[in-house]
């Protein structure tokens, strides 16, 4: 089904774009779990979830819910404490930012899911790259682990 048309064009990618790309594909989501396709639960099609400090998704979402206008009328932009009101209670764009986390948490040992905090990958980018690596079964992770390592080392 494509439902792309209910998106803005910020998160707008048409399904004809995505069976168009060649295989292995790698797809960015905000969707929770029980929102992905049965498609994607039904196959070993490999899951990696990234979250943060809870404290830095409402500062990040702030701000970004000021400077996009599409975001200016499902999120309060004018004032933070109202913002994290509406934060917590998850009546803010991308929805309930605890039932996201939740929807993949019990899933978090399975086989072709991957959890990890973005503050590990900062604390230790390279572990993080080997894990990574590791877990999408790239052979060659140690030299892509190193070369990367030196890529995050030049943009500090």
């Amino acid at each position: 089904m494509d439902n792309s048309d209910k998106w803005s064009p910020l998160h707008r990618v048409r399904k004809a774009v995505i069976d168009s790309r060649p295989s292995t594909r790698l797809i960015k989501s905000h969707v929770p779990r029980d929102l992905l396709p049965v498609s994607i639960l039904e196959t070993n099609c490999k899951i990696i979830y990234v979250y943060r400090n809870v404290k830095d998704v409402m500062v990040s979402l702030f701000y970004m819910s000021k400077g996009l206008w599409e975001y200016q009328h499902t999120s309060p932009h004018d004032n933070f404490e109202h913002f994290v009101e509406k934060f917590v209670t998850g009546q803010i764009v991308f929805g309930p930012y605890f039932q996201h986390l939740a929807s993949f948490w019990p899933h978090r040992h399975d086989a072709n899911i991957l959890l990890i905090s973005y503050e590990s990958i900062l604390k230790d980018p390279q572990a993080m790259i080997k894990k990574l690596a590791a877990f999408m079964g790239n052979r060659s992770a140690r030299r892509e682990s190193r070369r990367s390592f030196r890529l995050a080392a030049l943009k500090k």
